[in-house]
């Protein structure tokens, strides 16, 4: 289960009370929403079109209206927040798309589309239907820099027809990954001529030779280093459209015990072994 929504919780807990544990919340969980950036259309080949694409989220912004409706709210980088190779929020603010002054950084993406001959660019964003929150959320932050955007959201089959295809500008995806490590998670990058699970279509022999130089380090802080530099060239070449990290709240009957809080990935811990009934009481 991906998570309740504050809404949710409060409307369960307010009918039962003692009866129900509220589980997880204090940290996120792998599992990053975004948007891939189709590298191979004309519309967003440019680099500096991509990056204004990512200057115009105000992810710090929405992040308190989103929590109402999803359990995907937390800013975070390409990397787990509260991991190990996760930035500090000051840090992060230094990233393309995470600053705190979203005029500043739309002012600077509206120049960023005019210096790429691209002031009225129009975009077709293909998006799951069980996701569209994300989808309108985008949609009217790219109209406020000037792109127009074309929200189609459909069913699950038509989404995996499309990015077969490649019919689109931008296409949601959702990584959820298995390990908490960027080996894994940043292998979504890999070239698109070996690996159709990049839905950005991008080939860059330079993410290449960071991601392996990050897969060979054996000094921790070496590789930590090594990781954040290759975040940050990610981030700069603004392939996808990070949107926010998941933080898995869930209730529970009081009865059941062993169910671990925050595991770091919706993937790990399901052996059912563990878990074991409290007698109910009288």
């Amino acid at each position: 289960m991906q998570g309740m929504t504050g809404p949710e919780l409060a409307r369960i807990t307010a009918a039962r009370g003692d009866k129900v544990t509220v589980l997880g919340g204090k940290s996120a969980t792998a599992f990053l929403p975004w948007f891939a950036i189709n590298t191979q259309r004309d519309g967003v080949k440019d680099e500096r079109v991509r990056r204004a694409l990512n200057l115009a989220i105000d992810r710090r912004g929405s992040a308190k209206a989103m929590e109402m409706i999803t359990p995907m709210h937390q800013v975070g980088g390409l990397v787990r927040p509260g991991s190990t190779f996760a930035r500090s929020d000051e840090e992060l603010a230094k990233l393309p798309g995470f600053g705190t002054d979203i005029e500043a950084a739309r002012k600077e993406a509206r120049r960023l589309l005019a210096a790429a001959g691209q002031p009225n660019l129009k975009l077709v964003l293909v998006n799951n239907r069980a996701f569209s929150p994300f989808g309108v959320l985008v949609a009217d932050m790219l109209r406020q820099v000037g792109v127009t955007v074309d929200h189609q959201a459909l069913d699950t089959p038509q989404v995996a027809a499309r990015r077969v295809s490649g019919d689109y500008d931008l296409i949601f995806d959702s990584p959820a990954e298995y390990v908490d490590d960027p080996s894994v998670q940043l292998a979504y990058f890999e070239p698109f001529s070996t690996n159709r699970g990049n839905l950005a279509r991008v080939g860059d022999p330079a993410f290449v030779d960071k991601y392996q130089a990050q897969l060979r380090e054996l000094d921790p802080k070496k590789r930590l280093q090594k990781v954040r530099d290759l975040e940050a060239y990610l981030l700069e070449k603004s392939y996808v459209i990070p949107l926010y990290w998941q933080v898995r709240k869930r209730a529970v009957d009081s009865l059941l015990h062993g169910l671990e809080h925050d595991a770091p990935s919706n993937y790990v811990n399901l052996d059912l072994s563990g878990l074991w009934l409290e007698p109910a009481r009288k």
